[in-house]
C-alpha cells in the first residue's frame, strides 16, 4: 500500500501562539479559570492540538499547582472560532494560528495577558516577538513554529517525492493523509499550480480549489481529520506520522 502524509506544524506563515479568552466577568459561571466545576475548585480550560503537549505534563502541572486542567483539543482554527463565536465553550487558553488570532483579536475576543504571570517570556527570541498579528503581543505568546512538507514511506513508494503533484494524484487514492486544515491545503494547491499563496485572483483561486475538489472525489484522501490522522498513525494504517513537522 502507497502511502503519503502531509506534514505540518502550523499555517504557512510559521507561527502558532497561546491567547487568554475574554470572559464576561459579570458571569461567575463562566469563569473556568476560578470555578470551571462549580466546587469552588481552580480550574483552567485549555484547547489545543492534537499532539502538541505531553500529557503527562498536564499531570505534573496539577500536581504542583492544586489546579485542575481541562484539556481539550480543536479539528481547526475554523471549528475552534465557530465554538467561541457562538459562545459554546468557556475557555481560558486556547492555541490558534496566527491568522486566527488576527481575527480574534479584530472581534474583542481575547483578553490582554498579564506578563506578570508569565517571566519566561524574556527568553523567547526577539525574532518570533512583535508580529504582525500582535504587534505588541498583548493577548499572544509564541508557542511553537514550523512549516509544510511531505513524509512518504519509501518501502511504499518507489519513485521520489519532488513535487507537491503527489498530494493530488489519483495513483495514490485511499493512502494520503492530508490534515484538514484550508489554508494551507489551498497554499498547496496554489504553489503547485505555479501560484503565489498570497495570490487574489478569483480564477486561480477557483483552479486550486478545483484540484483539491477534485482529489476528494477521486478517493485521493484516506482521512482529513486532525484527530483520525492521528489514531491512523497509532494503528499504523497507513504506517506513518501523519503531522511529523519539517522544520526550519
Amino acid at each position: 500500500m502507497v502511502a503519503l502524509t502531509l506534514a505540518l506544524l502550523m499555517a504557512a506563515s510559521l507561527f502558532l501562539s497561546g491567547c487568554s479568552v475574554r470572559k464576561d466577568t459579570s458571569d461567575s459561571e463562566n469563569s473556568g479559570s476560578s470555578n470551571g466545576s462549580g466546587s469552588g475548585d481552580r480550574v483552567v480550560n485549555v484547547c489545543s492540538w492534537g499532539e502538541y503537549i505531553d500529557e503527562s505534563l498536564i499531570d505534573q502541572f496539577e500536581e504542583e499547582t492544586g489546579i485542575k486542567v481541562n484539556y481539550q483539543t480543536a479539528e481547526s482554527n475554523e471549528v475552534l472560532y465557530s465554538q467561541l463565536s457562538m459562545g459554546g465553550v468557556d475557555y481560558d487558553v486556547i492555541v490558534p494560528s496566527d491568522y486566527m488570532i488576527s481575527q480574534l483579536i479584530e472581534e474583542d475576543m481575547l483578553a490582554e495577558l498579564n506578563y506578570d504571570n508569565i517571566p519566561n517570556f524574556e527568553k523567547i527570541d526577539d525574532r518570533f516577538k512583535n508580529l504582525s498579528y500582535d504587534p505588541e503581543n498583548k493577548y499572544t505568546v509564541p508557542y511553537t513554529w514550523g512549516t509544510l512538507g511531505i513524509i512518504y514511506n519509501t518501502a511504499k513508494v518507489q519513485e521520489p517525492i519532488t513535487s507537491w503533484s503527489a498530494m493530488f494524484d489519483p495513483q495514490y487514492a485511499g493512502n494520503v493523509l492530508l490534515i484538514n486544515n484550508s489554508r494551507d491545503a489551498l497554499g498547496i494547491a496554489l504553489l503547485y499550480l505555479g501560484y503565489s499563496v498570497n495570490t487574489t485572483d478569483e480564477a486561480e483561486i477557483q483552479e486550486a480549489y478545483q484540484l483539491i475538489a477534485d482529489a476528494v472525489k477521486n478517493g485521493v484522501y484516506q482521512e482529513r481529520s486532525w484527530t483520525r490522522c492521528f489514531r491512523r498513525w497509532r494503528a499504523a494504517t497507513p504506517p506513518l506520522p501523519p503531522t511529523m513537522p519539517v522544520t526550519i
